[in-house]
């Protein structure tokens, strides 16, 4: 099936595919990457190349019946995705991927150049009109892109994904301290309190120096909130955060070098009635 011709697709297909389905809103781009409303408008309408971003719901329906159907998805990667997993499709920003593979809403499986994997999907948005060839898309594309680079259009998009970037840092770096705070208050601290059952050297191999670097967390966290521009995000300098605390991250060695101990201390007590 594959290999077969691929029947080509408009819009109009892709919508008739969705109808009667909530969530199929084929011709609708992220507000928040582009622009304003006004502003999808009149790209949706103007633009040679229109693209949907996925959301799910009755437009993934959609698309898995174009794929068992044997048509050829494309979608454009809105981000780079670099990684180190063979199982996983690496791409820059910009490349045209073919999806062959949306049953997952999360993860897809896709291919672009000579690479196939599993590629997050909130990372593309889908071409509305799958007529149009990836080859005919990428020569008209790379003009635009050395003419556009400079424009006002472009550097807003530029920093839009700078933004985001800055704000995933932030959340995550955040979410991991309120993990370090729920082991050393909720888990070593009442450990602790209980010296029938743990002795200072049995806590020490279970949970390693997690102490020391709860502490060297939150003070990286405060820098990078002190660097964090509130009013424009995408000119934080949270770069210079992690040179100045490069240092500190050392302490994670001592934590992995501990991890084996840590695990055959477990393993040993949970054999105790």
């Amino acid at each position: 099936m594959r290999g077969a011709p691929s029947r080509s697709r408009s819009l109009e297909s892709l919508r008739s595919a969705s109808a009667g389905m909530p969530d199929g809103t084929l011709d609708t781009v992220c507000a928040e990457e582009t622009g304003s409303e006004e502003d999808l408008y009149e790209e949706l309408h103007n633009s040679g190349h229109h693209y949907s971003h996925p959301r799910g719901g009755g437009e993934q329906l959609a698309i898995n019946e174009l794929i068992s159907d044997g048509s050829v998805v494309c979608a454009e990667a809105l981000w780079d995705h670099v990684t180190m997993d063979d199982q996983e499709l690496g791409f820059k920003a910009g490349d045209v991927i073919e999806v062959m593979d949306a049953t997952n809403r999360e993860w897809w499986w896709g291919r672009v150049a000579d690479g196939e994997g599993w590629f997050p999907a909130s990372f593309v948005r889908l071409r509305v009109n799958q007529d149009e060839p990836a080859d005919d898309y990428e020569a008209p594309r790379a003009g635009a892109r050395e003419a556009d680079d400079s424009g006002p259009e472009a550097q807003s998009c530029k920093d839009q994904m700078r933004t985001n970037v800055i704000n995933e840092i932030l959340s995550t770096e955040r979410d991991y301290i309120k993990h370090l705070r729920d082991i050393c208050e909720g888990y070593v601290r009442q450990c602790r309190k209980r010296e029938d059952m743990f002795s200072e050297e049995q806590l020490r191999t279970i949970f390693g120096n997690i102490e020391d670097i709860y502490r060297c967390q939150k003070a990286f966290v405060k820098a990078l909130e002190q660097k964090f521009n509130t009013e424009r995000p995408h000119l934080s300098e949270l770069g210079a955060c992690f040179l100045e605390h490069q240092a500190d991250f050392q302490i994670y060695s001592e934590y992995c070098n501990n991890h084996p101990n840590a695990c055959v201390e477990l393993s040993r007590l949970t054999k105790l009635s």
